[in-house]
């Protein structure tokens, strides 16, 4: 089984686009994709065969698609139309059929936690937040397939994993609490080890949160890694612009083409 795993990375996604498709000329059968934050995104457009559509968003996509930055009293941004647009063009049930299994990582805050007064502190934090940076909120670390998700709630738990506080306020499900899933891992690797796969494409936007070293080592000491990251900056992570979109797309196709060729692909 061949596992695509996207890293998060907000604007700096479009790169996992052109990888995909990459992948896709290359005629590589994807069986799992999994994902955080903007990976998470990306995993879930793939796992339902809807790659050409997200490549339209994502030329079509601004900042003020995604986020309300004067809709929160934190200063924080909400996400604002980024769900309806995804609604109109992806769907939940495409996941639940598709024959490609999806997965994703979030952090949920337990009940009770000071979750305002967590917040304003992390706006004013200097430097990359890590999961450490909230151990008085007690958070659990969630890695979820498709499965374990309600019915009718996937869209909540992507937007969930990408909830990257102090960037956007938290995210709210059934009353409960969930940030972005890259405080814990940002490359799930992990998941798809444990999932059974045969072949990892790990692509790493190189961007904030934490990626966990020792799954990269023990996917590649078992020969099951294809890591794929990079060549060139990628803009700042903050803002959606479909010029350059387009130019990391384009980076995330060469980049790609290039390593799975190094590594015989295809076959």
């Amino acid at each position: 089984m061949t596992a695509l795993v996207l890293s998060g990375g907000a604007s700096k996604g479009a790169y996992e686009i052109g990888v995909c498709q990459a992948v896709l000329d290359l005629e590589l059968k994807i069986d799992m994709a999994v994902g955080t934050s903007i990976g998470a995104m990306n995993a879930y457009v793939i796992a339902q065969g809807g790659l050409e559509a997200a490549k339209d968003v994502w030329l079509h996509l601004r900042t003020e698609d995604v986020f309300d930055r004067g809709g929160a009293s934190s200063g924080m941004a909400r996400f604002t139309g980024i769900k309806d647009l995804l609604a109109a063009r992806f769907s939940e049930e495409a996941v639940r059929a598709s024959d490609i299994d999806f997965g994703l990582c979030t952090v949920r805050i337990p009940d009770g936690a000071d979750i305002a007064r967590a917040a304003e502190r992390f706006r004013h934090h200097a430097g990359p937040l890590e999961l450490s940076d909230l151990e008085d909120l007690k958070p659990e670390v969630l890695r979820l397939w498709k499965e374990d998700i309600p019915e009718g709630r996937m869209m909540d738990y992507i937007l969930a994993s990408c909830s990257a506080v102090p960037l956007t306020i938290p995210y709210t499900i059934d009353g409960e609490t969930y940030i972005d899933g890259g405080f814990s891992d940002n490359l799930p690797v992990s998941m798809a080890l444990e999932r059974g796969a045969d072949l990892i494409i790990a692509v790493s936007l190189h961007a904030v949160g934490r990626v966990k070293l020792r799954d990269l080592i023990r996917a590649d000491m078992q020969k099951k890694l294809i890591y794929i990251s990079p060549s060139g900056p990628t803009g700042n992570m903050a803002e959606f612009d479909p010029e350059n979109s387009e130019r990391i797309m384009r980076m995330g196709y060469a980049d790609a083409l290039k390593t799975l060729k190094r590594h015989g692909f295809p076959k």
